[in-house]
């Protein structure tokens, strides 16, 4: 079976934009969806299973079914397809924008 490389992924053709990528990745399930999002994070599948406190056996499924479902072969392209549909972001991001909803709620006058 022919995988395409991770430059070839939906999400990193810019002919199918960030629509591609979303159909592609709504063919996950929430489980490997959050197993997919850890892979982007580093996490390596004893981890994963620390985490989802799930066996390693399961971990391995999980993988498996999304490199199928994304037509990608390992681990790294996964993570870079994670990356390259938003499926997560950067922490700092989050955080600032986090900081400046704190931040608006304080300043508001109260009603």
């Amino acid at each position: 079976m022919n995988r395409r490389p991770v430059s070839q992924s939906p999400a990193a053709d810019t002919r199918f934009g960030q629509a591609g990528a979303a159909n592609s990745f709504h063919k996950l399930t929430e489980c490997e969806l959050e197993v997919l999002r850890l892979i982007a994070n580093g996490k390596n599948n004893q981890e994963i299973t620390e985490i989802l406190v799930i066996t390693e056996k399961t971990v391995k499924s999980y993988i498996t079914n999304i490199l199928s479902k994304l037509h990608l072969s390992d681990c790294t392209q996964a993570a870079v397809y994670a990356w390259q549909a938003a499926i997560v972001r950067r922490r700092a991001a989050r955080r600032a924008s986090c900081a400046l909803a704190a931040l608006d709620v304080q300043t508001r006058p109260a009603l």
